[in-house]
């Protein structure tokens, strides 16, 4: 279920970073031309998408896409990321696993059923989830932040400058546990922030 017509009551940075999670690349889940430094926690699209990505290939990868280590289940959880002005999708989904065998459509975040993400297109906003694209109003964010609240099973995104900026808020019944997850495309890059001090 997509829903912006609600829009929650103002949040500040500061209450959000009182969930603030570490993340860690899963080096498993990323496609060959991505670039995973893990030191600094950033992942760069080093190659340009190839004829390879329209034939069948084992799933999750067959885009440029990586997923985090971490699972997300019970509780509320917060984390960043400062993402480039190029094609990108940052969101949350299931297992990357547990969809072996499927088209390569299916796997691209957002188009499926088991996945939810914000994408910038150097143009403009969308929501995806389950295939269906919900354009957005407002335009580039150098930083964006994601708010899991499993239980209440609403994923949010907020644009983050010296103010919290509500981009989109995802509602759903989350069923099983949630890894952070990107797409980056040629000469794109994200990195993962870690909690300010």
């Amino acid at each position: 279920m997509l829903n912006n017509e609600v829009v929650p009551p103002d949040v500040d940075r500061k209450s959000l970073l009182k969930y603030y999670c570490e993340l860690n690349w899963d080096m498993s889940t990323a496609s060959e031309e991505l670039l995973l430094l893990q030191e600094t926690r950033s992942v760069l699209n080093v190659c340009v998408l190839l004829d390879t990505f329209a034939t069948s290939c084992p799933g999750f990868s067959c885009w440029p896409q990586v997923a985090c280590s971490r699972s997300l289940c019970e509780g509320r959880h917060y984390w960043e990321a400062e993402v480039s002005d190029s094609w990108l999708c940052l969101g949350a989904t299931y297992s990357c696993q547990r969809q072996a065998g499927k088209s390569h459509v299916f796997y691209l975040m957002g188009r499926n059923s088991a996945s939810w993400c914000l994408e910038w297109d150097s143009l403009q906003l969308s929501a995806w989830h389950d295939n269906v694209q919900t354009a957005l109003k407002g335009g580039y964010y150098r930083t964006i932040g994601v708010f899991l609240d499993y239980a209440a099973g609403s994923l949010t995104f907020y644009g983050i400058t010296n103010t919290t900026n509500l981009i989109y808020r995802f509602l759903a019944t989350f069923t099983e546990p949630l890894y952070p997850a990107f797409m980056v495309s040629s000469g794109g890059s994200i990195t993962l922030k870690r909690h300010p001090e």
